[in-house]
């Protein structure tokens, strides 16, 4: 969301200032999600083990 976010601020931006803000804010938010992946990865987090909690309630029902 963040990373979206950025994206369309660079897509908005107007004059250099705008631009480089945008550049600014776009690294950070992709910095931010490569630091949180590592972490994922880290502690064997995966798509799998993230649907894990959702499959026993909608075995329930």
């Amino acid at each position: 969301m963040e990373w979206e976010r950025a994206h369309l601020m660079f897509d908005e931006a107007v004059g250099q200032d705008q631009i480089d803000y945008a550049i600014f804010i776009l690294e950070a938010a992709e910095r931010k999600y490569q630091i949180h992946l590592k972490h994922a990865k880290r502690i064997g987090l995966n798509r799998d083990r993230l649907r894990e909690p959702f499959e026993d309630k909608e075995e329930l029902q």
